[in-house]
């Protein structure tokens, strides 16, 4: 799964860009897995994405969560410490920990609050 990239001025008439998010890595490259969902935000500039990692070990499917960034909000570099929440809580399953949450904070105003 990928994560496609698309700009309008009038949600009626689109342009396309060069995929967002495409399977690369261990944690996200598997032919039934890939760049599940999540969501973005702006801070400093910067575009960050935080989505679902999923892959397939041999044992079944593992999600994790994921950061990917743009300086130019069109090319994307993944995170060098991918994934940046390996292993859902105790007690969750592991196959089904996804759709990370990201927002800006009125309390936190200098840095972005990741939540799941």
């Amino acid at each position: 799964m990928h994560w496609g990239h698309a700009i309008s001025d009038d949600m009626l008439h689109w342009e396309y860009l060069p995929v967002a998010l495409a399977p690369s890595e261990p944690y996200d490259n598997h032919k039934e897995g890939g760049c599940f969902s999540g969501s973005a935000i702006e801070h400093d500039g910067k575009l960050y994405l935080v989505y679902t990692g999923t892959t397939n070990y041999g044992d079944g499917f593992i999600q994790s969560q994921c950061l990917a960034y743009s300086e130019d909000g069109v090319h994307f570099e993944k995170y060098e410490n991918n994934p940046i929440i390996p292993h859902p809580p105790e007690g969750y399953d592991e196959s089904n920990f996804r759709d990370p949450k990201v927002w800006n904070s009125l309390i936190a105003r200098s840095r972005p609050i990741f939540c799941l």
